[in-house]
């Protein structure tokens, strides 16, 4: 019971921040909500290997949630993917805000997804990486530097990716 009530108590304090106890994991409390709430998801990835969709898809049922992901190396690659184009223009620099928010538009258009996520990260470059996700409403954008060495570097990114999408999807931050 103490714990309980401690427990409680942190929660007030720290609110969102805390995501979990015991055993749950981030990307599973991420896939619940997105079940819970009905939405579906569609990912670029874009210098990560492919860790996102990874994570995200190792659960059971994926198929409640999700709808596809793309490792792309290059914008010429992702413009080959069968489906809707976007009418923008295309962003001539590969890891840039104005990228990130390109493809998170269009992979949730290509497939027709609720929400569209993308990262756009390059380990080669001491640069910002950039993590946009799109719905109905509009197209928001999360920058973070990872100047560390390549596997560091992804896992980090990772790390950032789930924990500002947790933020937007447990605060029901919804933007549709």
């Amino acid at each position: 019971k103490n714990i309980e009530t401690v427990e409680k108590v942190i929660r007030e304090k720290v609110g969102s921040n805390i995501w979990g106890a015991d055993e749950e994991i981030l990307e599973k409390v991420i896939i619940n909500e997105l079940i819970e709430q009905g939405k579906t998801l569609s990912i670029v990835e874009y210098g990560t290997r492919g860790e996102i969709t990874a994570k995200l898809t190792r659960h059971q049922n994926p198929e409640k949630y999700f709808v596809q992901s793309f490792i792309i190396s290059s914008l010429n690659l992702y413009e080959k993917v069968p489906g809707k184009s976007d009418p923008k223009v295309k962003p001539v620099e590969m890891v840039s805000e104005e990228t990130a928010k390109y493809l998170a538009a269009n992979i949730k258009e290509k497939t027709n997804a609720d929400l569209g996520l993308a990262i756009v990260h390059d380990n080669q470059l001491e640069t910002t990486s950039f993590i946009a996700l799109s719905d109905s409403k509009q197209t928001i954008c999360w920058s973070s530097a990872f100047p560390y060495e390549a596997d560091v570097s992804i896992k980090r990114v990772v790390i950032a990716v789930l924990h500002n999408f947790y933020h937007y999807i447990s605060t029901k931050n919804l933007l549709d």
